[in-house]
């Protein structure tokens, strides 16, 4: 069974302000507080919207909602931190630890090993870890090459180093062109099935679960992308025969603001 934000927040408040008179209003607070944690993860609070426009949060979630909304009306621990920009999360290992409080704080509820695991999937989305580990790792990678090549000598490492560079060009090459084809083809899909589902909006092709809501910020990555690069965009809508606007269900502000319009 799901509950509500507001249920869940008025839970918290008669927990940690038993004698608070305008719940209403603290509960639009710690509505605001949590959207603005959720987007300075890089996350999108209509993600958790159904088509309704009511967040609801599964059993499993809960805890870690409670967590969250219980540092904000305390106005303490690491959540809270987060919002007021004293965590910037600026290393891996700041993200793993912030991961580590939230798993420690709710196991103490007797937090099951599936419970656990779904929580760390959620937070690795949020958080964008795993991606940002093997980004780590890819960076590590190079920097070894670097110390390796010290104990050659002068010419034969720039000799190694520009083949090395070569390597890594067709690699960012072969991406781009992935990219261009990838965003071309989503495109034309997008058109096609909105065709079908009689919709405007893509968002409306995807579940209201957490694959539909990687899919829904993969749209945002892709606009954004256009955005910051004109001429994929216009190669997208001469594939497609429409704008951009047009696929993603956005308006032209919208667009400019690098922004889904959901």
């Amino acid at each position: 069974m799901k509950k509500s934000f507001t249920a869940v927040a008025t839970e918290i408040i008669n927990e940690h302000s038993p004698f608070e008179e305008n719940v209403e209003s603290v509960v639009k607070r710690l509505l605001r507080q949590f959207t603005k944690f959720v987007e300075m993860t890089g996350g999108s609070i209509d993600e958790l919207k159904n088509e309704q426009g009511r967040m609801l949060f599964d059993e499993e979630d809960v805890p870690l909602l409670k967590i969250i909304l219980s540092q904000f009306i305390q106005r303490s621990g690491f959540a809270y931190d987060f919002l007021q920009k004293k965590i910037d999360l600026a290393s891996i290992d700041d993200t793993h630890d912030l991961i580590q409080k939230m798993l420690d704080l709710m196991a103490d509820d007797g937090l099951s090993d599936c419970e656990a695991q779904a929580i760390v999937d959620w937070l690795d989305r949020v958080f964008q870890f795993s991606f940002r580990v093997e980004m780590e790792h890819c960076h590590r990678l190079v920097d070894g090459v670097a110390v390796n090549l010290l104990l050659y000598p002068y010419t034969h490492r720039m000799i190694y180093l520009h083949g090395f560079r070569h390597v890594l060009q067709q690699a960012f090459a072969e991406t781009v062109v992935h990219a261009m084809m990838g965003i071309g083809e989503l495109a034309e899909v997008l058109q096609m099935v909105k065709e079908s589902a009689e919709t405007t909006n893509p968002s409306d092709l995807y579940g209201d679960d957490p694959v539909g809501a990687e899919y829904q910020q993969r749209d945002a990555n892709v606009v954004q992308f256009l955005s910051d690069n004109p001429e994929i965009r216009h190669y997208v809508e001469r594939r497609t025969g429409a704008t951009i606007e047009e696929i993603w269900g956005i308006t032209k502000g919208d667009f400019d603001e690098k922004k889904l319009n959901p």
